[in-house]
């Protein structure tokens, strides 16, 4: 059964257009109806699945993340978020609490640009070097790993190699690393798809080495 439909996505595309506290409350209803009972009825259905997929991940309605954003300290004064964001974060050894950067599973809906993704976010420099690390310590078993999943998100990177580890050409990209993540595109169609549940429990089993290994390390 599919639990998103193109009105889902219709809403937050409204919602993009009149990024204003005047038109969410006039629409209140269709925020409630169209965005927020669906996601809490997905996520219903889809946390057996990924239980199964990877017993370590949390889903459940504090998945979500609130539509409303923090504008306390930026410049854009828009009061809510454009995308509706589901975080499953992975508990446990190295498993953190739920935020920007937990080590897990998160699933990006906005119109044209919804993806799910496997791994760590920007995490503090720490961790980073503890993942830095292990990757050299384990170096065979860190690149099969990655090369079986088809490479890592091209994201932003130290300019070079930080001093003190391996010299090796094969891990040299992700020695520069400051995210280590996997994302899988999704098109609006996918998404309002009845196999969505069974597809992201698919994907999660194939992204889990990467964020067990990620998790050991940071732990």
């Amino acid at each position: 059964m599919a639990r998103f439909s193109p009105s889902l996505l219709a809403y937050l595309g409204d919602l993009a257009a009149h990024n204003d506290r005047e038109w969410f409350t006039a629409n209140k209803g269709r925020y409630e109806a169209e965005l927020k009972a669906p996601l809490h009825a997905f996520l219903a259905d889809l946390a057996p699945k990924l239980a199964e997929a990877d017993p370590d991940a949390v889903c459940s309605d504090k998945s979500m993340f609130r539509i409303y954003r923090d504008t306390r300290f930026s410049k854009d004064k828009r009061p809510y978020k454009t995308h509706a964001g589901l975080q499953f974060p992975r508990v446990g050894l190295g498993g953190l609490e739920k935020g920007p950067s937990a080590t897990g599973y998160y699933l990006h809906l906005e119109p044209e640009t919804c993806f799910f993704a496997g791994g760590l976010w920007a995490p503090e420099p720490a961790d980073c070097a503890k993942i830095r690390t292990r990757m050299a310590a384990r170096a065979p078993d860190w690149i099969a790993l990655r090369d079986a999943l088809g490479g890592l998100d091209a994201r932003g990177s130290l300019v070079r190699v930080p001093k003190g580890y391996s010299d090796d050409p094969r891990l040299a990209d992700d020695l520069r690393r400051k995210s280590y993540t996997v994302s899988i595109r999704l098109t609006d169609a996918e998404v309002c798809a009845a196999d969505l549940t069974d597809r992201l429990a698919r994907e999660c089993a194939r992204l889990r080495p990467l964020v067990e290994f990620l998790a050991a390390a940071t732990g």
